[in-house]
């Protein structure tokens, strides 16, 4: 599957031409199977949605609509994230000293 990752510093609640592009580029994407991640500021108060990450901001002094993002914490948020890891599932032998596996694997995978 193709990832695409959309980081923009504006985004819906407010209404511009960048935020519709966003929008109708994420939806044509996801109708072409394409998963879609977008990191963009939070305003105030919008609900969770799926494939968006939202970095609290601080609004400036001269325009009450856009937000000061930190840059780490959007390059923080565009970290690919670890897959979810279990013990392992190796079937190694266990002895009094060495009593199987004990390192962590991917789900499902195995790491011996």
């Amino acid at each position: 599957m193709l990832r695409v990752l959309m980081i923009s510093d504006v985004f819906f609640p407010r209404i511009n031409g960048v935020s519709t592009s966003i929008a109708t580029f994420r939806r044509a994407l996801a109708e072409q199977g394409v998963e879609v991640r977008l990191i963009a500021p939070r305003y105030a108060g919008e609900a969770a949605e799926p494939g968006i990450v939202r970095i609290p901001g601080r609004r400036l002094p001269l325009d009450p609509e856009d937000r000061l993002v930190d840059a780490r914490a959007m390059h923080a948020a565009a970290r690919p994230r670890p897959p979810p890891a279990t013990w392992c599932t190796s079937r190694r032998p266990s002895s009094p000293t060495a009593p199987g596996c004990a390192l962590r694997a991917p789900r499902g995978g195995r790491c011996c």
